[in-house]
């Protein structure tokens, strides 16, 4: 892409974000009830009595709701309108367990899309209790704030850390030997290393929790099947 066309486009997405949002609808679908298309209409709803002038993508609605095409059919539209449409994303309770969603998501953070989350009301009644809240868009700087911990767990080991440290066979080997000598032993491994770092995580969360040392004790996890794996 140029730097006049990704101009332009900053430019139609800040038209956009001052006078209407084109929204793209992420949840659920596969393998849940009417493939959970019910939940994809109340949702569209619950936009559209906050956004009222929004330009709403629901794929329940692509090819008229039919459920027979091939995936990749519904691929093709969802990714046309998120890639050249979309400014912002909503995201249906439940989305953390959908693979769709997780590739959606990471496709609206690379984007930088404005973002924002259903909640489910338990006072109001079955079929009408989603709710978008008011203010309830992020800007794309708050992306790492709301990521699934496992999810940010990950891309850390294999993007931000990895590039600091390197691969962690060697690094966690590099420190085993360190405690080894330390200890006067040879029984500590490059996993065992992963180990020990997750239970010092998980022993800081004791006194306060921290988001950080969840997805640290996640992505020490990672790392030794990355080390077991040998990738």
């Amino acid at each position: 892409m140029s730097k006049h066309e990704h101009s332009t486009w900053s430019e139609t997405k800040k038209k956009r974000a001052d006078s209407h949002r084109s929204i793209y609808l992420a949840g659920p679908m596969r393998g849940l009830f009417e493939h959970n298309y019910p939940t994809f209409h109340e949702a569209e709803g619950a936009i559209r009595f906050r956004c009222p002038d929004a330009k709403i993508f629901n794929p329940a609605r692509a090819f008229g709701g039919d459920t027979t095409k091939d995936i990749r059919d519904y691929f093709a539209a969802d990714f046309t309108f998120l890639l050249t449409e979309a400014d912002s994303i909503v995201f249906l309770p439940g989305w953390e367990g959908s693979e769709g969603s997780l590739i959606e998501f990471g496709i609206a953070r690379a984007l930088g899309l404005d973002f924002a989350f259903l909640e489910r009301n338990l006072e109001l009644e079955v079929g009408h209790s989603l709710e978008l809240p008011k203010d309830a868009f992020h800007k794309a700087s708050e992306w790492p704030e709301h990521a699934p911990v496992a999810y940010e767990a990950h891309r850390l080991v294999f993007g931000d850390r990895g590039a600091s440290y390197g691969h962690p066979d060697k690094n966690f080997n590099d420190i085993a030997a360190v405690w080894n000598a330390q200890l006067s032993t040879n029984s500590i491994d490059a996993v065992e290393v992963a180990n020990m770092m997750t239970l010092f995580k998980i022993a800081r969360s004791k006194s306060s929790y921290k988001r950080d040392n969840i997805i640290d004790a996640i992505g020490y996890q990672v790392a030794a099947q990355r080390v077991v794996d040998g990738k």
